[in-house]
């Protein structure tokens, strides 16, 4: 079996602020898509990244969440990085905000797209909760993944987006950590398109579906892509 890995990508050897990548996949697999071209546009930012790979060696709760913050802490203890964040989708969106719910201190600002947070069946995603608790999803476990439930005080900055007809991780994730957010006094800056697909990563040419045409692709969701301007203007205020 494979083992889990984090991929730096650091640009040169200054001190930067730096981005700790955690890409989608329902916690069965780590997309491709929603890690070197977020590597790419970070980049363009002048941040060092690093991508999570966590899905080789198919881990559970909670053996998922102490990997990554190990991870993390060494990437974090690297003399090229100043601030650091975390950005993550979907169920990568759940492992960041996991990692900064268990270490808040760490991170200057936290970054999530159409993440998976909650375990109310409701509005659960049902794939990325059945692959991180196995097949103990006992009251215990499942109330310790249900992320809204744990937002600390000390948690930093949250910038997130969503489609509001996301078919696969109901917006409804969203707006209960919008919610929990709130009670605790948290800055978060949110925005909920009208319409999109899950699982649209960038939303630009470079980041269509498999054989799909990039520049449709772009055009079908040009509203959606202007998350990440919105995110660039975001981190300028921090």
């Amino acid at each position: 079996m494979e083992k889990n890995v984090l991929i730096p990508h650091f640009i040169d050897d200054r001190k930067r602020d730096a981005v700790f990548i955690c890409p989608g996949g329902g916690y069965h697999f780590t997309s491709p898509r929603e890690a070197l071209p977020i590597v790419r546009r970070f980049q363009v930012l002048g941040c060092h990244s690093a991508v999570y790979e966590y899905r080789h060696e198919k881990l559970t709760h909670p053996d998922v969440i102490e990997e990554a913050i190990a991870f993390a802490d060494s990437f974090r203890a690297d003399p090229r990085v100043d601030r650091l964040f975390v950005i993550g989708f979907s169920a990568g969106g759940h492992l960041a905000l996991h990692l900064a719910e268990r270490r808040p201190m760490w991170f200057a600002g936290v970054i999530l797209c159409y993440p998976v947070v909650t375990s109310d069946p409701r509005w659960e995603h049902h794939g990325s909760i059945d692959n991180l608790l196995g097949g103990d999803k006992s009251e215990r476990r499942l109330k310790e993944v249900s992320l809204e439930r744990h937002v600390p005080k000390q948690m930093p900055p949250v910038f997130l987006w969503h489609t509001m007809d996301d078919q696969g991780v109901p917006v409804e994730n969203s707006l209960r950590l919008i919610a929990a957010l709130r009670r605790k006094n948290i800055p978060v800056e949110a925005h909920l398109f009208p319409h999109g697909v899950h699982g649209l990563a960038l939303a630009d040419e470079t980041t269509p579906w498999d054989e799909g045409d990039p520049r449709e692709y772009a055009r079908q969701n040009a509203h959606v892509a202007t998350w990440f301007p919105l995110l660039e203007a975001w981190l300028k205020t921090l």
